[in-house]
């Protein structure tokens, strides 16, 4: 699984012990510095910030103290209210407060219409989020939606090659591939226009280059290759460029899973070899 919404903060300075939701330490499990992660809830009551964050065996949610100096968030203040006061919602639509006259606070996804916001209180900054109404000028989270442009992708270059696969020998067939997913290839999406930060697949918010691995996985099946062969040719390319190298916890392409790639990258690969076999 995913993230439910778009990372919207980074941990620094120090790591972040997983807790549950009393506050109680969860023997063996962390949040490291510098992983990109999603703050969902901050509690008032209890200090707990309830995040999506990144592991090896893909993304896990738990709760950490909120130590608002290792809590980096992309968009601090960066929703600006207007003249008058505006009413906090929690997910339930009970009012739990409000935002003052030109109050500045901090936009982290957006829900059915709402954006939820971090606010400062009398525990400091960033003590407290709810829903607001007012969208207090920030529109980053209008996301485009692509999974039709996406599946019918998919399908078209399927079709296109079908032919030529079937006639190809092995290792035509094999040249025929990576001229399709090799930098600035035809499937090397973020060369093609695909260059925004996030999309909406479906029906959840997927990091900018989700589509492409989506699509190499998808098409890598239909081209007949192994599930497992897709993924550790991911990792040796993660290899030949060296964005790996800060990561050796991500292994070798070589070993086992993830096999020198991004556990997220893998994840979405095989969303796409999910795709082919969902679709035939």
């Amino acid at each position: 699984m995913g993230f439910t919404y778009a990372n919207n903060a980074k941990v620094i300075n120090d790591f972040l012990y997983v807790r549950d939701s009393n506050g109680n330490i969860i023997s063996g499990r962390q949040v490291d510095i510098g992983d990109n992660i999603t703050v969902l809830d901050v509690s008032y009551s209890k200090q707990l910030v309830l995040v999506e964050y990144p592991t090896a065996n893909g993304v896990v949610t738990g709760y950490v103290r909120n130590a608002t100096n290792c809590i980096q968030y992309y968009y601090q203040n960066q929703y600006s209210n207007g003249a008058t006061s505006e009413t906090v919602y929690d997910g339930n639509g009970n009012v739990i407060g409000s935002l003052n006259p030109w109050e500045k606070a901090t936009p982290i996804y957006k829900k059915d219409g709402k954006i939820h916001v971090v606010y400062n209180t009398d525990k400091g900054n960033n003590t407290k989020s709810g829903y607001v109404v007012y969208n207090g000028g920030f529109t980053r989270f209008d996301i485009r939606d692509v999974t039709q442009a996406l599946k019918d992708l998919m399908v078209r270059y399927e079709y296109m090659y079908r032919s030529s696969w079937a006639n190809n020998s092995p290792i035509e067939q094999l040249w025929q591939f990576y001229t399709l997913v090799r930098n600035k290839g035809a499937l090397d999406l973020k060369n093609n226009g695909w260059n925004e930060s996030q999309y909406i697949f479906d029906g959840v918010i997927v990091r900018g280059d989700a589509p492409g691995n989506i699509l190499y996985g998808y098409l890598g099946k239909a081209f007949g290759y192994s599930d497992e062969l897709l993924k550790r040719a991911a990792g040796y390319a993660q290899a030949k460029a060296g964005t790996n190298i800060e990561h050796p916890e991500w292994g070798t392409w070589m070993g086992d899973a993830p096999y020198g790639d991004d556990p997220i990258d893998q994840f979405y690969i095989q969303v796409g070899i999910s795709y082919y076999y969902k679709m035939h």
